[in-house]
């Protein structure tokens, strides 16, 4: 194993923690909503300007308020950035442990899924959090397109590798 790989499983396992410890933390623990106070002003008028549908709620600055709206958005992007790190982090790590082409990717993935299952039974665990499917299949599609992105950064640094061989023959 490489350092570069070592140091890619360090980082995936500094995430992991980093995100159970997030998971033992109530809601209240957690809230943000009145350090967003000061980011007000220049944020209103672009999250004005769209709302979505998420786990069947809609969610604009109308309906949650201009703090409740952001925090939710960074929640959501906090679920996908982890695990988006983690599955490109343990990917990088473990794909030559594992000696197929996409099996590496299929386990590291399932595990991914897995433990954003996992977490979201902790949260169930947790006063005042809530569960939600929703946010596991967020947290898989962050694993996967992690996941994605290394191994098509890996594939377009060994084609250069290779056409480099092949003009230098």
């Amino acid at each position: 194993m490489s350092k570069k790989e070592k140091i890619a499983l360090s980082l995936g396992l500094v995430v992991l923690v980093l995100i159970f410890i997030s998971s033992s933390m109530t809601y209240q623990q957690q809230n943000i909503q009145s350090d967003l106070q000061p980011f007000w002003p220049p944020f209103t008028r672009f999250l004005n300007s769209f709302s979505f549908v998420y786990a069947g709620e809609k969610h604009s600055l109308a309906l949650d308020g201009y703090a409740g709206y952001l925090e939710f958005i960074l929640r959501k992007l906090a679920h996908f950035a982890s695990y988006f790190l983690m599955g490109a982090f343990f990917y990088y790590g473990l794909r030559r442990l594992i000696k197929h082409n996409f099996f590496p990717a299929l386990i590291i993935w399932l595990a991914m899924t897995g433990l954003a299952a996992f977490d979201e039974y902790h949260q169930a665990i947790t006063g005042g959090r809530t569960p939600s499917v929703h946010d596991v299949m967020l947290d898989s599609f962050g694993a996967v397109v992690g996941i994605l992105l290394v191994g098509l950064i890996i594939f377009v640094v060994w084609r250069h590798h290779e056409r480099k061989k092949l003009a230098e023959n």
